[in-house]
């Protein structure tokens, strides 16, 4: 968001102190598509009403657990462009924090995977004189990542976007080029205040012509290097431009303004001169609700005129290329559907028979009339719900529970962390050590590492054999597969870290990705208790604060990463993933290591979690959960400092207790109040020896 109305007027007055210039290139003559486009002019001499209208939306950052279902909801196989071919939008990937799993299910779904650097690091200034060696490392090995961790071929990475929409000038321009990229997505283009200049692609071969809003522009010749602009659009005040939609300085309070702001945008370029329609944004715009049903509703009106399409940004370019009319569209062989919607229709199937299932009336569930502890207890339905506690106890009586969960493999990289986080000197209010819960999978474990743990109270769970991706591995993953994952899982840490099966009780599932009905049948089966992968959220950094809750009566709750259970499970039990509000407390963590803003300091670190504590602690006492990978802590060791004065500043409180995610199950099962919980047999020292052989 920019600073201050000040700065952007001065901005654009600057912008506009700069006359553009298009004596350099003239189309049909210096300049001949495909190849080449001037600035300013129309692609083909087309008619704006015969030019089909493009709507474009670039989503910047990491791609993440977070994110994924905004995507997923907003471009859905069942939205279809007029040519009958599924809509698709760009992702501009920064690494840090993506989930490459996630990247390739939408990659696989026709989405445009582009790139947005490694670090995306600051401050703007490294961008703005970017050596020539940094920017290689950025470029490629973005790319490379992308490749390799994706599985994305490298020539289908085509696009660039500047962290920050900083450019560096034309030696930065000569290294995407060497790259191998195809087009830049950063530069700015402004008109009048309140109006945007309009603009269709163009390509770089006489230099950037318009006026150059953030310096350094590219002046020299990029010969055939195409610059798709980034014009902003208009505010709900048509005042002040928005480079991207989540930066206006006027932003939207209800759904009524978002889509006012979306369907005025839309008309003036629809009923003007068709330019594209540029909707460049962050998902993290979607936080509130309403933003997003307004997108929602916005995209499903504006597909109801046949003259539209919501394509890539290299799709867009395909047609600027080779300017097609509105009537030989359909024929427009680079807008045709992927082959590789093939096998997403047969995803698109089985989603559609899991609705038809969700369709059918169920039973609602309700704590003390028909569901009954300690088999049975109902989630509560939302933010604004009731709050409902285990015993229908009061939160003065109830103990403040802290549980963290730790993902992946135990070995000589970690196993420091957790002796260091989690000794057996450090003791709960009842005089017994503290604990947590380990969701261990088997690729690089040490099962001797993992049964010392085991022998000083900590919970082991299970979390797969293989780890496997792309996440659509999970997503759609068969009864043999889910048999193997999550049976071979357990017997694996019982026979090679000697831990009974029985003390295994828990699951999560890889990337906190759901498989559906058929997997959690699968965890019954197999004698799991309880899973912890279903993800709950509020809005704007606020989680939905839950307890564990059975499925007794399936999952109806918001799914954020689907498909999640809907049928009945009974007796089985959901530990769910609470995020935490980041330090700005605007976006949620689903992991402490996945934050949008990260801590860069020990003293932003223990104000996240001392933050997220206080929530609980003043209002309901609904746990803390605290999921993590160690990594967290590779390299930066003011996070292992903050998080064990967190605890021990935790434990100075004497109703405040570190369990495992199965003793936080055992007490909500049969909760107890906070001054006998110290008698609480599942929590006493003996139990941390029970069932050893």
């Amino acid at each position: 968001m920019w600073g201050a109305p000040v700065y952007l007027v001065c901005l654009l007055a600057t912008a506009r102190a700069l006359p553009f210039d298009n004596s350099k290139c003239i189309q049909g003559n210096n300049c001949s598509l495909p190849e080449c486009f001037c600035a300013e002019v129309v692609p083909g001499d087309i008619e704006g009403h015969e030019i089909p209208q493009i709507v474009a939306f670039g989503f910047d950052d990491a791609v993440t657990v977070v994110n994924y279902p905004f995507y997923e909801q907003l471009f859905p196989e069942s939205r279809k462009n007029p040519n009958g071919c599924p809509i698709t939008m760009s992702l501009f990937i920064s690494h840090d924090y993506t989930d490459y799993g996630l990247v390739r299910n939408l990659y696989l779904r026709g989405m445009e995977i582009a790139s947005h650097s490694v670090t995306h690091r600051t401050p703007t200034e490294f961008w703005r004189n970017i050596s020539r060696d940094d920017m290689l490392f950025e470029s490629k090995e973005s790319k490379r990542l992308i490749s390799t961790r994706a599985g994305i071929p490298e020539e289908d990475i085509r696009g660039w976007r500047f962290p920050f929409l900083q450019p560096g000038g034309d030696l930065s321009f000569e290294v995407l080029q060497e790259a191998g990229y195809e087009y830049d997505v950063s530069l700015l283009t402004y008109g009048i205040t309140g109006n945007t200049h309009q603009q269709w692609p163009f390509t770089l071969d006489f230099g950037f012509i318009p006026a150059c809003v953030t310096q350094p522009c590219p002046q020299n010749s990029h010969k055939g290097f195409w610059e798709v602009p980034v014009v902003p659009i208009s505010d709900r005040e048509g005042i002040y431009p928005c480079s991207y939609i989540d930066g206006c300085y006027y932003q939207p309070t209800n759904k009524a303004e978002a889509l006012e702001i979306l369907m005025k945008n839309f008309v003036a370029n629809y009923n003007g001169r068709r330019f594209p329609l540029y909707i460049n944004m962050h998902a993290a715009w979607f936080s509130a609700d309403f933003k997003l049903d307004a997108m929602d509703e916005f995209m499903q009106t504006i597909l109801e005129n046949d003259d539209v399409y919501i394509v890539s940004f290299h799709k867009m370019l395909e047609w600027v290329r080779n300017p097609t009319k509105l009537t030989e569209i359909a024929s427009f062989e680079p807008w045709h559907c992927s082959p590789n919607w093939g096998m997403v229709q047969v995803v698109a199937i089985a989603m559609l028979m899991l609705l038809v299932v969700r369709s059918k009336t169920q039973e609602t569930c309700e704590n003390d009339v028909n569901c009954v502890l300690p088999d049975c207890f109902c989630p509560k339905q939302n933010a604004h719900s009731i709050p409902v506690t285990p015993g229908s106890l009061d939160p003065v009586d109830i103990p403040q529970i802290v549980v963290f969960g730790f993902d992946d493999a135990v070995n000589t990289q970690n196993i420091d962390i957790y002796n260091r986080l989690f000794p057996s000197t450090l003791k709960n209010p009842n005089g017994c050590p503290v604990s947590m819960t380990l969701f261990v999978s088997h690729n690089f474990t040490d099962y001797t590492m993992v049964r010392s743990l085991y022998d000083r109270g900590m919970e082991i769970a299970a979390h797969s054999v293989t780890h496997r991706t792309p996440t659509l591995f999970w997503k759609t993953i068969s009864k043999d597969d889910m048999l193997f994952e999550a049976g071979q899982s357990r017997r694996l840490i019982s026979a090679l870290a000697g831990i009974p099966l029985r003390n295994i009780s828990g699951w999560r599932s890889p990337f906190l990705q759901l498989g559906g009905d058929m997997s959690f049948e699968v965890l019954t089966e197999l004698g799991y208790e309880y899973d912890a992968s279903i993800l709950v959220s509020g809005t704007s950094g606020r989680a939905s604060q839950q307890w564990p809750f059975s499925l007794d009566y399936g999952f109806h709750l918001r799914c954020q990463i689907p498909p999640c259970p809907r049928n009945p499970v009974p007796d089985f039990w959901e530990i769910p993933v609470v995020p935490l509000a980041d330090m700005n407390d605007r976006f949620p963590c689903t992991y402490l290591d996945s934050c949008f803003s990260p801590p860069k300091t020990k003293e932003e670190t223990l104000d996240i979690l001392l933050k997220n504590f206080v929530r609980n602690y003043n209002n309901n006492k609904e746990p803390m959960y605290i999921n993590l990978h160690s990594s967290f802590f590779f390299q930066a060791e003011y996070r292992l400092e903050a998080v064990e004065e967190f605890i021990e500043a935790v434990l100075r409180i004497c109703n405040a207790y570190f369990v495992s995610y199965q003793q936080l199950l055992q007490w909500v099962r049969r909760p107890i109040d906070v001054v006998d919980v110290a008698t609480f047999e599942p929590w006493l020292c003996p139990n941390i020896t029970a069932g050893m052989s």
